[in-house]
């Protein structure tokens, strides 16, 4: 995959891919310069999977949409990944939905999100944060204020 030069979205939902898979997708993130769509979604990549995920993504300058839904990402992870997109000024679209992210990691990656110069989606739908996190993502219109 590291050398593929046509290959733009690379899709392995539902794949239990863990931490060891996503330790050598971090080295495809950082070596392959064509993909642009990522899709991991229901591979239960844990927090460890996703900060490994994350450092790939620091040196990465191509992929824009990012889809890690459903993969036991908590706080811990979700931190992480925020740290990493400090370091990365392509990624758009972060796709978070039905994880285990609390207050402390939606605050920081909505924190993250709002001085980002291209990230414009950050979804975070199914995931347990209380009314901090709620309140917050109402404000910078990342919720619907009905919900």
């Amino acid at each position: 995959i590291s050398e593929n030069t046509t290959l733009q979205s690379l899709d392995l939902s539902g794949n239990w891919l863990g931490e060891k898979s996503a330790e050598h997708l971090s080295q495809v993130f950082q070596e392959n310069s064509h993909i642009k769509e990522v899709i991991l979604q229901k591979n239960w990549i844990g927090n460890q999977g996703v900060k490994l995920l994350g450092e790939g993504l620091k040196h990465n300058t191509v992929i824009t949409e990012l889809n890690l839904k459903t993969n036991k990402i908590g706080n811990e992870g979700a931190i992480s990944l925020a740290e990493s997109l400090n370091h990365n000024h392509h990624l758009e679209l972060l796709n978070l939905e039905d994880n285990k992210i609390e207050d402390d990691g939606v605050i920081k990656l909505a924190e993250v999100a709002e001085n980002h110069a291209t990230l414009r989606s950050l979804d975070f739908d199914g995931n347990p944060y209380g009314e901090k996190g709620k309140k917050l993502l109402q404000s910078m219109g990342l919720l619907d204020d009905d919900v």
